[in-house]
């Protein structure tokens, strides 16, 4: 009708080439671009949507989303995409590229969830067990895991960002690993700025979830005891003399037992301490001692990895 010509209809192609998932893996000089592309029939009703996984490969990342697109029927539509993968290959100045990629494309959207993986090609050629694509299935996933797991993630894309704008400019993306055809979450990777440092499994995940005050309430496996943990407070203390930078980090705990509180203090005191702040320190430092931040901003990176930093875990009935 002639008063609905200012009313721009979904296109046929728009319905039909719709990504749930992006993934990147890098193997030499060439990098693989992945898309996980729910295809609706439009010209018959009674078909089931089909997911199919396409490939692109280039010299960068812009050029292998080149060759992805070139060799596909129908433009892509990214607006719904939900999943972000990283392949173990990718090197700092790739993510930084996949990265800008992705903040400069306004389709899609800043909560997409980004992960790790070994290898990004193989983990999204899983067939997805109770949703249409593996993309959507994998986020429901992550989100049961937080849920029992008590790790809150910060991986999605605008988390990401506000991470790489503190003081202290780590992340920590969930690892994905495929066995038998199947997935599991089996830990986290840490990254500072666009560097990986750190890939723990998933004990460790939790242990540094809680070091690093990314931890709510849940159930952790020391062992094989499984007990749940409820994180009541962080506190930090720190002190600055003759150029040795101290720092107490006091963790109170609930837990359902003497027994249990002992297990996890033990763990935490074993756990090795990065000489890399994946803690979160010195945005603490920023926001509780000023005056200490302007002394030791310009050489924080030698006098975290020189200093002292304490772990110390108490139950809730010490506090």
């Amino acid at each position: 009708m002639c008063g609905c010509s200012g009313y721009e209809y979904p296109s046929e192609t728009d319905m039909e080439y719709m990504v749930s998932s992006l993934g990147f893996d890098k193997n030499g000089e060439k990098v693989s671009a992945f898309a996980e592309i729910i295809v609706v029939n439009s010209g018959d009703g009674e078909k089931s949507p089909e997911v199919k996984l396409f490939e692109g490969v280039g010299e960068n990342v812009r050029s292998a989303l080149y060759s992805l697109n070139k060799g596909l029927a129908k433009p892509l539509m990214v607006k719904h995409c939900g999943l972000l993968v990283i392949g173990d290959g990718i090197d700092a100045d790739t993510l930084n590229d996949i990265f800008v990629f992705s903040f400069e494309n306004k389709e899609i959207t800043q909560a997409i969830k980004v992960v790790s993986t070994e290898n990004a090609g193989e983990l999204l050629s899983l067939k997805a067990n109770s949703n249409i694509a593996l993309g959507y299935e994998l986020t429901t996933a992550l989100k049961q895991n937080s849920r029992h797991t008590g790790i809150v993630y910060k991986n999605r894309l605008y988390e990401i960002a506000a991470s790489l704008e503190k003081k202290s400019p780590y992340y920590a993306l969930p690892v994905f690993s495929v066995s038998n055809d199947k997935y599991s979450i089996d830990g986290v990777k840490i990254f500072f700025d666009t560097n990986a440092v750190l890939t723990t499994d998933e004990k460790g995940a939790i242990l540094h979830a809680i070091m690093s005050n990314n931890f709510k309430n849940g159930e952790i496996k020391l062992g094989s005891e499984c007990f749940n943990v409820k994180l009541c407070s962080v506190k930090y203390d720190f002190s600055y003399k003759k150029n040795l930078l101290k720092t107490d980090v006091v963790i109170t705990v609930d837990t359902q037992n003497n027994d249990n509180l002992l297990m996890l203090k033990n763990a935490i005191h074993k756990q090795t301490v990065l000489k890399t702040d994946i803690y979160g320190i010195l945005d603490r430092i920023y926001a509780e001692k000023p005056e200490l931040f302007s002394k030791i901003k310009d050489n924080y990176g030698s006098l975290f990895g020189l200093g002292e930093i304490n772990f110390t875990v108490r139950g809730r009935g010490d506090e």
